[in-house]
């Protein structure tokens, strides 16, 4: 790991991994809270029918 991190080639390839990863994070947080907001709203408005009837 040490050996590698010495030439800048494989340190250049290893931040690029290291930030497609974050990326792929980001993208599955953001998704996640759309589906979660996406449910409140769905949930809010069903209740809200609900009260009305």
């Amino acid at each position: 790991m040490i050996a590698r991190l010495n030439s800048p080639s494989s340190f250049l390839l290893l931040l690029q991994d290291c930030s497609s990863y974050s990326k792929k994070r980001f993208a599955q947080r953001v998704s996640f809270c759309c589906l979660l907001f996406y449910c409140v709203i769905l949930t809010s408005s069903f209740l809200l029918i609900e009260a009305w009837t």
